[in-house]
């Protein structure tokens, strides 16, 4: 029977410039075949190299400062506004290659430009989607977040195909594993007509060419809002 080993305490390196804030698990994200990060979609993330075993340590690593400014404090889950979705649905990141990660954020703004959540009308669902991408390493090099990606809500709402949908907040955003250019958001006309079953749609945007790939309604729309970046295989049994 194997047993547990008492293993020396992991040193956690930092830049100078950044101190760890504390971090919730919100995923736990392999990338390829040598990197993991535990991420805090809030905060930042934990990067460890786990083909490093003789020399075990792990990284800290802030999100975009970007997106550290552009929220306060009341634009997270204790936002007491029932007719947006928590911003807990509006972050997340993912593998964009081998060594290389990819973060999206959907952020509010008002009419006037001005980041955060916005109570007038005309902006009550204005957002900006924005993504950032890292080249990851151990060394002593700082890591630096290069934003490469934005979509105003206006741009999305206007794309080719996006008719009849609803013009509402994006939610759950999906870094393609296929390619890190696309990313899939859900979208839902439920804070919009509450009076109607729920419906929600899954949607492929390019965030490069700026382009809808796709368009899809999901069944059992109540579980949409938990989904996962998979690569399936279907082998058809032999026939005879």
């Amino acid at each position: 029977m194997r047993q547990w080993e008492l293993m020396e305490p992991v040193p956690i390196l930092q830049d100078d410039d950044n101190e760890v804030a504390p971090v919730e698990g919100n995923a736990v994200i392999p990338v390829g075949d040598r990197y993991l990060c535990w991420v805090d979609c809030k905060n930042g993330f934990f990067l460890c190299d786990m083909a490093d075993e003789a020399r075990p340590k792990v990284r800290y690593v802030p999100v975009p400062a970007e997106v550290s400014r552009c929220c306060s404090s009341d634009d997270h889950d204790d936002y007491d506004d029932k007719d947006l979705f928590p911003l807990k649905y509006t972050k997340k990141m993912g593998a964009a290659g081998a060594s290389r990660v990819r973060f999206v954020s959907i952020d509010p703004h008002c009419c006037c430009g001005g980041p955060g959540r916005s109570t007038c009308a005309h902006s009550h669902f204005a957002f900006t989607v924005r993504t950032w991408t890292m080249d990851l390493n151990m060394d002593d090099k700082p890591l630096a977040w290069v934003k490469d990606g934005e979509m105003d809500c206006e741009e999305v709402w206007a794309l080719l195909g996006y008719e009849g949908l609803p013009r509402a907040n994006l939610l759950c955003p999906v870094v393609s594993l296929d390619n890190p250019n696309v990313v899939c958001f859900l979208v839902s006309h439920r804070r919009l007509n509450k009076n109607e079953d729920l419906k929600v749609w899954m949607i492929q945007l390019n965030m490069k060419s700026k382009t809808l790939l796709s368009v899809v309604q999901l069944t059992g729309a109540s579980r949409a809002f938990d989904h996962l970046p998979a690569e399936l295989q279907y082998k058809p049994e032999n026939t005879r």
